[in-house]
């Protein structure tokens, strides 16, 4: 009865986050045991969202939920299924930021494979990678943003302020079905803690790609990137969609540094090139930071405590 009453209040349509048009209402659903989340479509960019979501302090008492078992799980895969491809892209001096980057684990342990990642994240205390945080003003090569878009409640600002940092930008946010699921329909909703405010189709993310001058790479599932244009038939782009290439890539000079033999007979039994099985060979052609930055950290005066 409560959220019947709720319901009839509601405004018929509100103003979208991410193309400015009028959204219409879709359906509501109890969150956080005593809220109520009134989800709003737009027709004019496919954005599926959450209006005037009031529990987010509550929400965010603890920055990763403890639902979120997989956390440390995600983190280590996104290093296997990302490092060759931010190499391809920026090449062994790139530098990359991480962006809503929790605790940091993901940013030491691109550190830790080599590549020159800093963290940010105004939510979290970074605890993994301190002394690697963003200063303001920073440029870089590319950024990352991973398990994020969904918790944006203005997903256009966000990729404004990223994009005035870099031109390429690698995310992931699990797509919504083109036909929107029911309330009980999608575990991707998250009702039980609260912090899943957004829903991106294919068509809302090609939407905010054209809205910062770049171009929509996406698996279609839950990988993606916004690159420059020239960009989005790369080798890396290709990885990012078909999460391989073709033996035939062993041509490209960047692969080309990473060829041994062994390395090769791998991919050639597997008769496709993948990210993971390169992490190694990777790592040690770039040169793990593990050891450096304690270096460098301790040279600045930095105790560890």
């Amino acid at each position: 009865m409560a959220l019947i009453n709720h319901v009839k209040d509601l405004a018929k349509t509100v103003t979208c986050p991410i193309c400015g048009g009028l959204a219409d209402y879709a359906f509501s659903h109890p969150i956080l045991k005593a809220k109520q989340a009134d989800l709003y479509l737009c027709p004019g960019c496919d954005f599926l969202f959450v209006a005037r979501p009031d529990w987010l302090k509550e929400a965010y008492s603890r920055v990763i939920n403890l639902l979120d078992t997989g956390c440390l799980a995600r983190a280590e895969s996104m290093r296997a299924q990302t490092a060759l491809i931010l190499y391809l892209l920026a090449g062994p001096k790139g530098r990359w930021l991480d962006y809503g980057a929790g605790h940091g684990l993901y940013v030491r342990r691109m550190r830790d494979t080599g590549l020159d990642f800093h963290w940010q994240d105004p939510m979290a205390e970074n605890l993994f990678a301190g002394g690697f945080e963003d200063k303001a003003g920073m440029q870089y090569d590319g950024l990352t943003c991973f398990e994020c878009l969904e918790h944006f409640t203005d997903p256009q600002r966000e990729f404004q302020t990223m994009a005035s940092r870099t031109s390429r930008i690698l995310f992931s946010t699990d797509l919504r079905p083109e036909k929107v699921p029911p309330p009980d329909g999608w575990w991707y909703y998250a009702w039980e803690h609260g912090q899943h405010v957004g829903f991106h189709s294919r068509q809302s993310l090609d939407f905010l790609a054209k809205k910062i001058g770049l171009s929509l790479v996406s698996d279609g599932r839950a990988f993606h990137a916004f690159l420059p244009m020239g960009e989005a038939n790369q080798p890396a782009a290709r990885l990012i969609k078909w999460g391989s290439l073709p033996l035939s890539a062993w041509a490209h000079p960047a692969l080309k540094e990473l060829f041994t033999p062994k390395v090769f007979c791998m991919t050639l039994m597997k008769k496709r090139i993948f990210s993971h099985d390169l992490l190694g060979r990777l790592q040690k052609v770039l040169g793990s930071k593990t050891w450096p930055d304690h270096l460098a950290l301790k040279s600045a005066g930095q105790t560890g405590g």
